[in-house]
């Protein structure tokens, strides 16, 4: 594996856990397990919206604002919170590897 790829997904694990994690403790996993496929579905089947996820040009507060415009509303509260949280750091071209890590992680649950 390259390491890229290694970096991509230990990233996108360390959010998952998160994630998976408080959303047990908010008996959310069930919806919470249902935004993060819905957002793998948006990733494979858009590609404005994979785009989006990987551009290193879009400035935090543009994205922020777009990911509220896109999911508020539509998704739990704490998997856009992570999605922010994401951004905020950085990190959203490792979303993929979010969403993957996520379902890795559910999997040996």
């Amino acid at each position: 594996m390259a390491d890229n790829e290694f970096q991509v997904e230990a990233i996108g694990e360390v959010y998952a856990q998160a994630l998976i994690n408080e959303a047990q403790k908010q008996n959310a996993l069930a919806e919470v397990t249902q935004d993060v496929r819905g957002i793998g579905t948006i990733l494979q089947s858009n590609a404005i919206f994979a785009a989006f996820a990987e551009a290193l040009t879009i400035g935090e507060e543009e994205r922020l604002a777009a990911l509220d415009k896109i999911f508020q509303g539509r998704i739990h509260p704490l998997t856009l919170q992570t999605l922010r949280s994401i951004s905020r750091r950085d990190r959203f071209m490792f979303l993929r590897g979010f969403v993957e890590g996520f379902e890795e992680i559910l999997k040996k649950m």
